[in-house]
């Protein structure tokens, strides 16, 4: 980063860099964004250190950039999501994708009117989940194949001979009854 800030209250100073790199580090899940802001919309952490923090307002002064500034598609619509409907957890949808948000506000403790926004690409909870579907039909359609062929085999088992026997008996309703009738059968 080209800055480095730092916010103070309640007798602690917290370097605003060491924050976005304290949610470079957290793993949520492979697409997510977690970021903090404050009362006025502008970020005061964000994990990607290529995306500028800083912008020059209209009268040229320097001021922290908006949530809506970003640039981040997924995150611009889950804020525009959360301000107009107020939700502090909602399903968007952009680029063709669906992303998870949640806004938490930070502890009445902590002195600052700070918010934690989270936004997370839905495929990554429902992905391994739809996985794990595929796999279980893939295991039932091989368990019920191999319950049809054993219930294949079985019925035969038991078929074969009644077969042999009925058309023993209509050689025997023929009167033909030269030949030897052999069946192999428990029942």
């Amino acid at each position: 980063r080209t800055h480095s800030w730092t916010y103070a209250w309640n007798s602690m100073d917290i370097e605003l860099d060491e924050m976005s790199l304290f949610l470079n580090k957290l793993e949520i899940s492979k697409n997510s964004v977690v970021f903090i802001f404050d009362s006025k919309n502008e970020i005061v952490a964000y994990p990607d250190p290529e995306i500028s923090l800083v912008v020059k307002d209209e009268q040229g002064a320097f001021r922290s950039v908006r949530v809506e500034e970003l640039g981040v598609d997924p995150v611009t619509v889950a804020f525009r999501e959360y301000v107009s409907t107020g939700k502090s957890k909602s399903v968007v949808e952009t680029g063709g994708k669906r992303y998870f948000s949640s806004f938490t506000p930070f502890p009445e403790s902590f002195l600052v009117s700070w918010k934690v926004g989270m936004v997370v690409q839905a495929e990554d909870y429902v992905g391994g989940a739809k996985m794990l579907m595929a796999q279980s039909m893939a295991i039932c359609l091989i368990i019920l194949c191999l319950a049809v062929l054993i219930a294949v085999l079985v019925s035969r088992s038991i078929t074969g001979p009644i077969r042999i026997l009925a058309e023993e008996t209509r050689k025997i309703k023929d009167f033909h009854l030269d030949d030897r009738i052999e069946v192999d059968s428990r029942i």
